[in-house]
């Protein structure tokens, strides 16, 4: 007898929110796009583990010098 266990929705979004995902993303946003100079992961709260995993990950694919994590509550102008 075979056993199937539906994820949790926390399994859910931890799987959904991998640092090689989010890098993958990133690579195909930028891929055709020379105007893209900049990544921004605004869903994701600055002091979260996953911000450092992402920009190792966004290292091994040569592109961590484009992310930018801002700072909360501090006002931005460009």
């Amino acid at each position: 007898m075979m056993t199937w266990a539906i994820p949790s929705k926390s399994q859910r979004n931890r799987e959904r929110r991998s640092p090689p995902e989010f890098a993958a993303v990133a690579k195909l946003l930028i891929t055709n796009n020379p105007k893209l100079r900049i990544i921004i992961p605004s869903h994701i709260r600055p002091d979260a583990p996953i911000v450092t995993d992402a920009k190792r990950e966004l290292d091994k694919l040569g592109l961590g010098g484009m992310m930018f994590v801002p700072e909360l509550r501090k006002a931005y102008e460009y």
